[in-house]
């Protein structure tokens, strides 16, 4: 059973929904995932995200199944992103997939990366198990996350 899973693309609702009711299934979507920082997403998150561009704004005060997934997507990523990288990640999607495509390769690596075998830890460190797995798949997330700045930000040419 896989530890955590966004849902597909076609179980989102396809008729177009106001602020409360994006924020519920944001929300539903992202409770397994344990958050200290309080709830995954508000109506003034919302708002915030589409003033600084990284959410495209609603038509008539409603919104599409794209900008659940665009919000799916930011609420997931923001956790180990700034807004500046994420809104950079999205629009480098975006150049070559449509917003339907985007949600789909990123829930598959997400999947992948959160499901996929986890590597046991060095037997020779002498750390607990638990400990030395906690602390692999701490420096994998830093590891991933400076390898997605160097790939959003290129240092520039000399």
């Amino acid at each position: 059973m896989p530890y955590f899973s966004l849902p597909e693309w076609q179980s989102l609702p396809e008729i177009e929904l106001y602020m409360d009711q994006v924020v519920s299934i944001v929300e539903k979507a992202l409770a397994p995932l344990p958050d200290g920082e309080g709830k995954a997403v508000t109506a003034a998150m919302v708002n915030n995200y589409v003033k600084q561009k990284a959410l495209y704004p609603p038509v008539k005060k409603r919104y599409n199944r794209g900008h659940v997934c665009a919000l799916l997507m930011i609420c997931t990523l923001k956790r180990v992103l700034s807004m500046g990288e994420i809104k950079a990640l999205r629009e480098l999607l975006l150049e070559t997939l449509s917003e339907e495509a985007c949600y789909l390769l990123f829930r598959t690596e997400l999947d992948r990366a959160l499901n996929g075998p986890v590597q046991p830890p060095c037997a020779e460190s002498g750390a607990d198990g638990r400990a030395a797995a906690a602390l692999r798949a701490c420096c994998g997330a830093l590891a991933c996350k400076l390898q997605a700045q160097r790939l959003l930000f290129p240092p520039a040419q000399q």
